[in-house]
């Protein structure tokens, strides 16, 4: 069967065309590249990752219960799991003693997000580079390369290489990952583990040991990253793929048994780590909370998924209506990465171990259906892409640049008192740098523009050029043009320097202290450890009434019971409350209370 069919006969001429490899150098370099350092943590994702490493380092020195699974100085984080952490926390370690020890300057722990999001998007880059040679080692399969009766198409190299570039470029097109992968979070890992788990099964047929001991490891170590619903899902897909498709049928035996024996010593090594009985607390909690089943989504997940997914989605949906019209699913390099990405959003849709499924981005089968779908893409499914990103990106760079000058010339006033309410004292405030780099993106989308209106010889590319550009020039005009405001509205740096001042105006003999918070408060908590060198109680050992100072958040739709019922009044005072200047609206208020 697998020497017999060949795929779609498509684009096959457009396919003997090199790709722009520098170009998709520079959008990569660009868009992992803006966006990472200099900035205060933003709330969400990146909030809660620098929490989560911080909680880490001071485990190490003894401040902190355990970092054995995340958690905010015990109050677990049952969404994530500890691998990410651990590394950037050990990294940043590591970095720590070299300049302490040997380089004589002491570590700036303001830094310390920085370092995180470039370790962030190293692993992205990795996994990227992974998901390059495994589409080009697929794309070489025989009956991957389209029908050429005439002889114009490309060589296999030429095809492969062809094939492998347009991965890259519709992943970084994507539209559901250019924000978490410029947030301090297990994005970047999450994704080249993936990566490594498609390379391990492209390459089982011919190498099943080496491939299965492969599988194991990233799997498992997929688990440490993502959590129990990704392994459970990344297993079930393998077993699928080597029970139903050939020729991986071939090589099953040898490869399950590697996978699940590297798998199995994994596990097993775990198990001797030295845990005391709080970190077993922890571990327990992480797993309850892992096992637990959650209410289906399917309709709000696949409302979510359509702008997440795109534009991987039309060029996969489109590809494979066409393939099961002419019978072509059953060939081996389409059926595999099909059953991969029905396997992986089978458990968010069906509510099983995964707890954040609107995040879940299955891109690497997405991308690699979506890179051999582009040879056969329909002309009115191009054109739907194309005129989408025309659009959308255009007007996104007007409005940028219209609310930027509006912003620092006052005209129109309207837009000038928006943009002020959002992000209030940032008017003025940009420099040349930034100002030259957006002008060199916005002419860099304009050229781009001017070459696909220019160029109407087929390519295999060209369908996503424009999404692709579209992004990275948006991207770079948000964080170098509207940096300053993006870190007014969306930090929490001004909110936490008034509450460490009055800590520290109210303790003025430097006595050692701790700031309460309620344990189930997640964001407070991460607020105050990612923003401020302040210690908070420890879930295990300290209830959030027994320290020096308590910090309460409320909410207009949620009042917290610790503000009306827990405090007495004869106990504490009121030493500060407020809330951040970009919420005018006072949607979240925080109150310090101080200890008679």
């Amino acid at each position: 069967m697998s020497g017999e069919l060949r795929p779609l006969p498509g684009l096959v001429a457009s396919a003997s065309k090199k790709s722009p490899r520098i170009f998709i150098f520079f959008l990569v370099f660009s868009i992992l590249g803006f966006g990472l350092v200099d900035r205060s943590p933003w709330r969400g994702t990146d909030l809660l990752g620098v929490a989560l490493i911080k909680n880490c380092i001071d485990a190490f020195h003894g401040f902190s219960t355990s970092c054995i699974v995340p958690n905010l100085y015990g109050s677990v984080i049952a969404t994530d799991g500890p691998l990410f952490t651990w590394i950037a926390s050990s990294l940043i370690i590591v970095i720590e003693f070299l300049l302490i020890n040997i380089l004589n300057q002491n570590f700036n722990f303001e830094l310390m997000d920085d370092f995180g999001r470039i370790i962030q998007s190293f692993f992205a880059l990795s996994g990227l580079t992974v998901l390059w040679l495994a589409t080009k080692k697929l794309a070489l399969r025989r009956e991957s390369k389209p029908n050429d009766p005439l002889g114009i198409g490309p060589t296999s190299d030429k095809f492969s290489s062809n094939i492998a570039d347009c991965s890259v470029l519709v992943t970084i097109s994507c539209l559901g990952l250019i924000m978490p992968w410029h947030e301090l979070g297990k994005t970047g890992l999450n994704f080249m583990l993936h990566s490594l788990v498609f390379f391990a099964i492209v390459i089982a047929p011919e190498t099943p040991r080496k491939a299965g001991v492969l599988f194991g490891i990233s799997s498992s170590l997929l688990m440490l990253c993502s959590g129990v619903g990704s392994f459970i899902a990344v297993y079930f897909a393998g077993f699928v793929i080597f029970f139903t498709c050939y020729p991986w049928t071939l090589v099953r035996k040898i490869f399950l048994l590697h996978s699940i024996a590297l798998s199995i010593i994994i596990f097993f090594s775990m198990t001797f780590l030295d845990v005391n009985y709080r970190s077993e607390n922890l571990i327990q909690i992480w797993w309850q909370n892992q096992l637990t089943l959650d209410k289906p989504q399917p309709l709000f997940l696949i409302k979510t998924w359509l702008w997440t997914w795109w534009p991987l989605w039309p060029i996969v949906t489109a590809f494979s209506i066409q393939a099961y019209n002419k019978g072509f699913l059953s060939l081996p390099h389409l059926k595999m990465p099909l059953t991969l990405l029905i396997c992986l959003i089978a458990m968010p849709l069906s509510g099983t171990f995964v707890t954040d499924g609107v995040k879940f981005v299955p891109v690497v089968p997405l991308a690699v259906l979506a890179s051999f779908g582009l040879l056969s893409l329909p002309r009115n499914i191009a054109n739907l892409i194309d005129y989408f990103a025309l659009t959308i990106f255009t007007f996104l760079g007007l409005m940028i640049w219209m609310y930027w000058l509006a912003l620092h010339t006052g005209t129109p006033e309207f837009i000038q008192s928006n943009v002020l309410r959002a992000a209030p004292g940032v008017s003025g405030i940009y420099s040349a740098k930034e100002l030259i780099l957006g002008i060199i993106a916005t002419f860099a989308w304009l050229m781009l523009i001017g070459w696909r209106i220019r160029v109407s010889e087929p390519l295999l590319w060209r369908p996503v050029i424009l999404s692709a550009g579209g992004i990275g020039m948006t991207w770079i005009l948000l964080v170098n043009l509207w940096g300053p405001a993006l870190e007014v509205n969306r930090g929490y740096g001004e909110l936490t320097n008034q509450i460490e001042n009055t800590v520290n105006k109210n303790n003025p003999k430097k006595l050692d202290f701790c700031v309460g918070i309620d344990v189930s408060d997640f964001k407070s908590r991460a607020i105050i450890l990612a923003n401020s060198n302040l210690k908070i109680n420890q879930s295990s050992e300290e209830k959030a009434l027994e320290c020096n100072f308590f910090l309460v958040r409320q909410t207009k739709t949620s009042i917290h019971e610790n503000l009306n019922n827990n405090l007495d009044e004869r106990k504490w005072n009121l030493a500060w409350s407020g809330n951040r200047k970009a919420d005018p609206r006072k949607k979240e208020t925080f109150y310090l209370f101080k200890r008679n």
